[in-house]
């Protein structure tokens, strides 16, 4: 017999799911039940047996002296439609036949005698984002009846009682840490009544968050009762009015509570009306999106763009299961705070917005919060975050210096931050987007009224360095690329721009018509027409726009003791051999690098543990051929992704080839450079590059003959590459050949390698940032800025100059040049002006100071190793009659010539030390070891061209290994030697320094006798910071032609 049975008609609108299933005409999210009367004798209230865990199944006992109300808890269970369709089939038959004329809203009924009765089921809804598979599985919870057990049997079954509830409050009245100790908790007497929801109420004069009220505007002063969750201090929730020490109320304010929260309550929920729109009112006018029931949808659609971008997860940063508190700020519908409530259920979880539209039906470990995030944050910091997550909050910050400062200070030590935002510049690869003029100037005016309102929109790319400024360690910046609408082929890309064109279709309003009206001045009707053109060009086929999502995330301070005992027990990491002190520690491997004997180390540590070693934490390095093509080659899905930390950030904020991490801007910056490193390009320089050769040749023949035998042949191959480099960058030289010295920029590059290797290792400890900075001399610190100063200068004389000339400036500039405010038209064939900046200041490194310090290297092992270097000179002397004849394709057939440059390359790479990468997302297989995601990868150059276990007798210069074959290096493993480094992020410049080194070697070999200096014996004993620290190579040049001019007739 059933005791007692409650049937409610419902509509869920359920903001999580992004699906409303309509079942009744009521909108119920939830509902409170009265206390049972009547006859009923002592019946057990069950869950369903097969839905209910294990500690949960039986509900506390309830008798005729139960107070008002007893919750409705909702467990999760997995029916398919067909099941769902046939239980609410029975369910409405059986409620047509109990009240067939009834159209009261929930009613609750309580049969008595009725038999055979089945056990109603109700959807609460559908699963997860993918409505594609919404007909596999449904969520179902069971209404508070099912079965008990027979209590008389001389009931007739017609005793029917309607009972309609006295009371209409939601669920949300419900204090759901007291319904989970309530169900998890026997009782021997009738349980207490349950406490509405908290109303947080500031104290008069302070900033105080607002636990989002329920639907009841109003509450009275005995219903406002303290979190009951353990606050330990936590004055983020205010207590009740009772004598409790954490009351923010003196016994002359809790008078006055009643009337303070009611007006409260009312604030709060007095919305802003502009245009058509609603807008919060708890701090009006701090935040210009609306909040009404349309920018609800779009929040919840883009909650599901993100979900098939980010593959269903709900965060990237690598959090455990051991989550206890998390924040998610910035709320909004709590679609993201309520998912993620359901996935760690043992954590309390915490959304805070200035406007309460989240629903009230949420997990019980679930609470919101109206609060301003940009307000002191009043949580105790004896209870900190495990993990902090914000998106979509540009528009809504007006100091994001404030907001890191403190997350960082309430999160726990080792614990993590996440900020998901997108970039509000929309881009197009094809640069179709010049056929959407009215997008375009809707992009750069939000820009520029949001910047005007001093909580700039456009703030995705600037994440990472906030948090690095912040003190954070570990920042990581990845960006995906999300398509505006279906121009897609991939069909997975193709879904995702269909919701995001309908969401961007809904944004274009939401974010401007504040902005625009206010700030802009414009009229609502104006502002609308604009719209309209926006919305069209949004639509249009034609134009294949994307936007950039960034998903930052960081670790906060390690906590030293927990990251030891996970570094020794639980890293995926502690099987790999190494020193413990650096699997423990950066500490170690930094002071290496302060050293200088970084390369030294690597390479005797790899001696001592083998081809795979740990140098950190979360670091390994290889020294096989494999691993180099592992981490740096071509792979299905895209290649290893540089490690941000280990890079220095340009000055001006925009990546250049050398640091981008995201995959097409490298690509598309390549392409462009590309040009200037073709066949085409090369012939087209090869006289401009000979010309300053032959001014060397001059220039040292002039030393000669003024008797200075002896030079610094260092620097004189210093002066010839950066003029070579800066008369191809810039169209202009340095003039270093011309004045015999090093120009004043050049020197500052020099002077600037200790710093950037100082810098490097400041930015592995972001926490002692600012009293390693303190320690850093002053003009060390301008360094960088002046480099890049320089650069630009030289730059913008360049683009003005408008030169018709074979240089890399004028192949970067064949398809025209953007300016760098109207970003938006960046595409495969357009640079912009500080993309050119940026790329300008690391060029003329690379492209000059590596192919000196090649050239001094080979000159040195050369003058070391006579008979080598008789055999180059016989070679380059008998095949060319006169200088005039060696042309790059002439040089390049010489093959002793080309060993001689592989040796130098192997026993003195000109970058010395490696290039870290990050295996990618999901893990990757390096050297045949499967590796977790996000572990720093990398190959040592210097180490790995002197193991033994790569190439015979490492340490001697000897060419002849790569001549062909000779049993003394018959095993050596020559496809490790990887200087310029491979695949798709290899050196653009390689074949042009290969032919500019030739060149200059040929030529110097062939007018010159060249003889190492005494004091130049030990020249290759040298340190390394970021480069080399070469000294003078000292050196005695004896002229072949005393009498004869360049050409040596």
């Amino acid at each position: 017999m059933i005791d007692f049975l409650c049937i409610y008609p419902m509509c869920l609108d359920d903001r999580r799911r992004n699906t409303r299933i309509e079942l009744g005409t009521d909108l119920l999210s939830s509902h409170t039940y009265p206390a049972l009367t009547g006859n009923h004798d002592s019946s057990q209230i069950l869950m369903q047996s097969d839905c209910v865990p294990n500690s949960t199944k039986m509900m506390p006992e309830i008798t005729s002296s139960d107070a008002e109300s007893v919750p409705v808890p909702c467990i999760p269970l997995k029916r398919t439609f067909d099941q769902m369709d046939a239980a609410m089939e029975e369910a409405s038959d059986f409620t047509r036949r109990l009240s067939p004329a009834s159209s009261i809203p929930a009613p609750v009924i309580r049969a008595s005698g009725l038999p055979d009765i089945p056990d109603f089921l109700l959807l609460d809804s559908v699963i997860g984002a993918d409505i594609n598979h919404r007909k596999e599985s449904i969520l179902l919870s069971p209404v508070l009846a099912p079965i008990a057990e027979e209590s008389s049997e001389d009931s007739d079954g017609e005793d029917l009682n309607l009972l309609i509830p006295e009371s209409t409050a939601s669920l949300a009245e419900i204090e759901f840490s007291n319904l989970k100790s309530d169900l998890l908790t026997p009782h021997s007497s009738p349980p207490a009544p349950m406490n509405p929801p908290t109303m947080s109420v500031p104290e008069v004069g302070h900033d105080r968050p607002i636990i989002a009220p329920s639907p009841t505007p109003s509450l009275p002063v005995n219903s406002l009762s303290p979190d009951n969750h353990d606050n330990n201090g936590d004055t983020s929730s205010v207590a009740s009015t009772s004598d409790d020490s954490d009351s923010v109320f003196d016994d002359g304010q809790s008078e006055n509570t009643s009337s303070y929260t009611a007006s409260l309550l009312s604030d709060v929920k007095n919305y802003a009306y502009e245009n058509g729109r609603r807008y919060h009112s708890y701090r009006e006018g701090h935040y210009v999106l609306p909040n009404d029931e349309p920018e609800q949808d779009r929040q919840d659609l883009l909650h599901h763009v993100r979900n098939l971008v980010l593959n269903g997860r709900l965060f990237r940063a690598p959090l455990d299961n051991h989550i206890q508190r998390a924040l998610d700020i910035g709320t909004g519908t709590g679609i993201w705070a309520i998912d993620f409530a359901d996935s760690f259920p043992s954590a309390e979880v915490t959304g805070t917005d200035l406007s309460p539209i989240q629903p009230s039906w949420v997990p019980p470990n679930l609470r919101f919060v109206v609060d301003d995030a940009e307000s002191q944050w009043l949580y105790s910091p004896s209870r900190p975050f495990d993990f902090i997550h914000a998106r979509d909050l540009g528009g809504a910050i007006a100091d994001w210096p404030r907001l890191m400062r403190q997350s960082y200070e309430h999160l726990r030590p080792g614990g993590w931050v996440e900020l998901q935002e997108f970039e509000v510049m929309l881009k197009s690869d094809d640069d179709s987007i010049r056929l959407a003029p009215a997008l375009c100037e809707f992009l750069e005016r939000l820009t520029q009224a949001s910047e005007a309102f001093h909580r700039p929109m456009n703030i995705a790319e600037g994440h990472r360095q906030r948090l690095v400024e912040a003190g954070f360690e570990d920042v990581r910046d990845e960006v995906y690329k999300v398509p505006s609408s279906v121009w897609a082929r991939d069909p997975v890309q193709k879904e995702i721009g269909r919701y995001n064109q309908c969401s961007l279709l809904m944004a274009v309003e939401s974010y401007s018509l504040a902005l625009f009206t206010r700030v802009l001045g414009w009229s609502n009707n104006d502002t609308q027409v604009f719209l309209a053109g926006v919305r069209k060009d949004l639509k249009n086929p034609a134009v294949h726009t994307y936007c950039k999502l960034h998903v930052v995330y960081a670790f906060g301070a390690r906590p030293q003791g927990a990251c030891t005992i996970y570094t020794f027990c639980w890293s995926p990491l502690r099987h790999f051999p190494g020193p413990k002190l650096w699997a423990l520690s950066r500490i170690p491997s930094n002071l290496s690098v302060l050293r200088g004997y970084n390369h030294l180390d690597i390479l005797a540590l790899h001696k001592k543990y083998g081809p795979i070693l740990r140098l950190g934490p979360n670091e390994l390095a290889f020294n096989t051929a494999q691993a180099f093509r592992d981490i740096y080659g071509t792979r299905p899905g895209g290649c290893f992704p540089k490690n941000r930390s280990n890079y220095i950030a340009p000055v001006n904020g925009v990546d250049h080839l050398l640091c981008a991490v995201d995959d097409a801007t490298h690509a598309r910056q390549k392409r462009l450079l590309a040009h200037a490193f073709s066949e085409k390009a090369l012939r087209d320089q090869e006289g401009l590059i000979n010309g300053y050769v032959d001014t060397l040749i001059n220039k040292l023949r002039s030393q000669v003959r003024q008797g200075t035998s002896i030079v610094d042949i260092k620097s004189w191959m210093n002066f010839t590459t950066f003029d070579i480099t800066g008369d191809l960058m810039f169209g202009e030289s340095f003039d270093c050949l011309k004045d015999s010295q090093l120009h004043p920029w050049i020197k500052l590059i020099f002077n600037s390698m200790k710093a950037l290797a100082y810098i490097g290792v400041v930015n592995q400890f972001p926490m002692l940032k600012g009293l390693l900075d303190l320690l850093l001399p002053r003009e060390v610190k301008r360094v960088g800025q002046e480099h890049f100063d320089l650069s630009v200068q030289k730059v913008d004389r360049r683009l003005a100059s408008n030169m018709a000339r074979p240089d890399f400036m004028s192949a970067i500039l064949q398809n025209g040049l953007s300016e760098e405010k109207g970003r938006y038209l960046e595409s495969d064939r357009i640079m912009t002006r500080a993309e050119i900046h940026s790329n300008g200041f690391i060029l003329i490194v690379a492209g000059s100071e590596t192919s000196a310090t090649l050239l001094s290297g080979c000159i040195f092992y050369l003058c070391k190793t006579p008979h080598v270097m008789s055999q180059l000179v016989a070679e380059i002397r008998s095949t060319f009659k006169q200088d005039t004849d060696m042309t790059f394709r002439a040089v390049e057939e010489l093959k002793y010539m080309n060993a001689v440059i592989e040796e130098t390359l192997r026993i003195y790479p000109p970058f010395v030390t490696s290039l870290s990468r990050l295996v990618p997302q999901g893990g990757a297989v390096v050297n045949g070891h499967f590796l977790p995601e996000d572990t720093t990868v990398a190959c040592h150059h210097y180490a790995s061209y002197h193991s033994e276990s790569n190439f015979a007798i490492p340490d001697k210069f000897m060419p002849e290994r790569w001549l062909g074959p000779d049993p003394v290096f018959e095993n050596d493993k020559k496809d490790v030697l990887q200087p310029f480094s491979l695949g798709p992020r290899g050196c653009l410049g390689k074949h042009l320094a290969n032919c500019e080194i030739r060149l200059i070697l040929c030529k110097l070999l062939f007018h010159f006798d060249v003889d190492l200096r005494l004091e130049s014996t030990n020249w290759a004993d040298q340190k390394v910071y970021f480069l080399w620290d070469k000294p003078a190579l000292m050196v005695t040049l004896k002229d072949r032609f005393p009498d004869a001019g360049v050409s040596g007739s």
